[in-house]
């Protein structure tokens, strides 16, 4: 096996970059194989802290992270050199052929969306939606239960019990009323929600309105107090 050399390691790494005449993920094959795959992570997963060997650092400073990465300082200055160098060709360019190799979720993994504050109409909103399921369940049961009360019902007519079927029958129509009302229900708070959140677009179209009227005022290109023109003015006066 031939010798590791850092400056043709070097070169070579960065002709390839600059041609793309072979895979990037092959050239750090040729790291590996030299300095194993964790000393070639980021820093905050176990690989070389580049700052730590900056031009003027202190030996001592160098030795702490090639122990820190587990490599001997001498190939953890031919590493830092390296990645010094591919920067200074092109910025980046380390961090491209790390991309390359271990893969863009591992060197620069995707943060996770930051949840958004909801709004006290749209936490209204939830607990309406909450609700208005509750009661299309609710609705739903008490028609299945109206079916079988009815069934019931039916049996007992045929088997002579007039009294039973009453009962029955009487019970099948208030699992039909209840099942009424919370369909109702239900419906009502449809409406509530398509008109709540209409009531968001208008709020938040008049606030963009504001914004743009204030803007409009700063700037002080109207002739005139802006708050007594209506849109169509503002618009044929700036056109």
């Amino acid at each position: 096996m031939a010798k590791f050399n850092t400056a043709t390691t070097i070169a070579t790494m960065i002709e390839t970059a600059d041609k793309a005449d072979a895979s990037l993920a092959v050239q750090m094959e040729t790291l590996v194989a030299e300095f194993g795959e964790s000393p070639l992570l980021p820093m905050k997963d176990g690989g070389l802290n580049g700052n730590a060997f900056r031009e003027g650092s202190k030996l001592e400073t160098q030795q702490a992270d090639a122990d820190r990465i587990g490599l001997p300082l001498d190939k953890a200055q031919s590493l830092a050199a390296i990645r010094a160098a591919l920067n200074t060709h092109r910025a980046t360019l380390y961090q491209t052929y790390q991309i390359a190799y271990f893969g863009l979720e591992t060197i620069k993994p995707t943060k996770p969306a930051e949840p958004k504050e909801k709004t006290e109409a749209e936490l209204v909103r939830d607990a309406l939606k909450d609700e208005r399921e509750a009661l299309q369940i609710g609705a739903k049961n008490a028609r299945n239960e109206a079916k079988i009360k009815r069934a019931e019902s039916t049996i007992a007519s045929a088997s002579g019990d007039k009294d039973k079927a009453g009962e029955l029958k009487r019970e099948a129509e208030s699992f039909s009323e209840l099942a009424k009302g919370c369909s109702d229900r239900a419906k009502e708070i449809t409406e509530d929600l398509a008109e709540s959140k209409e009531g968001d677009k208008k709020a938040k179209l008049i606030d963009k309105l504001i914004a743009v009227r204030d803007e409009i005022k700063a700037a002080k290109v109207l002739d005139g107090d802006i708050n007594a023109m209506t849109i169509t003015e503002i618009l044929e006066y700036l056109v």
